[in-house]
């Protein structure tokens, strides 16, 4: 299996966990990681830009993962982002290469909407 962060070779650690000795962490071995596609866009400069918005992707990803009910400016002051940051991680979420999540939304009040990932 692939580490999902620079898709290197894991080893296996014990049921649930694998070792990345590169990037020195355990990850889930329930979950199939999907294999990680370079982030890009017109703007975007992998050696400005890349590392933190992986890192903001980690954080949003592992919060909206317990299937609770979020909104942005709560999930923005979590991970120390900004709201359009946050917005776009969620967006991103949904696309393949950051695991295909289904993700819900629902209507709290005056322009206020919650996410939540149901998978």
């Amino acid at each position: 299996m692939k580490c999902s962060k620079c898709s290197g070779e894991t080893f296996p650690t014990g049921r649930k966990t694998r070792w990345c000795p590169n990037c020195r962490q355990y990850q889930d071995a329930t979950v199939e990681q999907p294999e990680l596609t370079p982030i890009h866009g017109e703007t975007f400069s992998e050696e400005r830009d890349g590392e933190r918005l992986r890192k903001q992707m980690d954080a949003v990803k592992a919060i909206m993962m317990d299937r609770e009910w979020h909104t942005i400016s709560e999930l923005a002051e979590k991970v120390k982002g900004s709201d359009a940051g946050v917005s776009a991680r969620i967006r991103d979420l949904r696309k393949r290469q950051h695991g295909g999540h289904q993700v819900e939304r629902q209507y709290v009040h005056r322009g206020l909407w919650q996410y939540r990932v149901v998978e």
